[in-house]
């Protein structure tokens, strides 16, 4: 009967740990924009920089990053292990038809959005 709630407490530990890493790596991005007068290309740029960058609790691969008009975005695969070009995060997902939200309990990305 307790595993559900096991189940539960993992999921939000591990989305608490993918916006706290998310915010984390943006702060680095903006560090960078700081110290060189523009956002870096990707995050490998700041790994040469010597960051020492956090894996994404999602499948421990790296976080996904890219460029997005005057800012960025940065952002974990999400729960469901699939890489949605932070096209989804749980906001617009709480937006979709319970059907569709009953079929994909866990389709979105956990996104981090900085404008400038």
């Amino acid at each position: 009967m307790g595993f559900p709630v096991f189940t539960r407490s993992i999921w939000v530990r591990e989305m608490k740990t993918a916006r706290m890493r998310t915010a984390q790596i943006a702060l680095a991005v903006k560090t960078y924009q700081v110290e060189h007068g523009q956002y870096p290309d990707s995050l490998a740029e700041l790994e040469a920089e010597g960051w020492q960058l956090p894996t994404d609790p999602f499948g421990g691969g790296t976080y996904q990053y890219r460029l997005e008009g005057d800012g960025f975005v940065v952002w974990s695969i999400g729960p469901d292990m699939d890489d949605d070009q932070a096209g989804k995060d749980l906001d617009s997902f709480h937006e979709t038809p319970d059907e569709e939200r009953q079929r994909n309990p866990y389709d979105y990305d956990v996104i981090f959005r900085c404008e400038r």
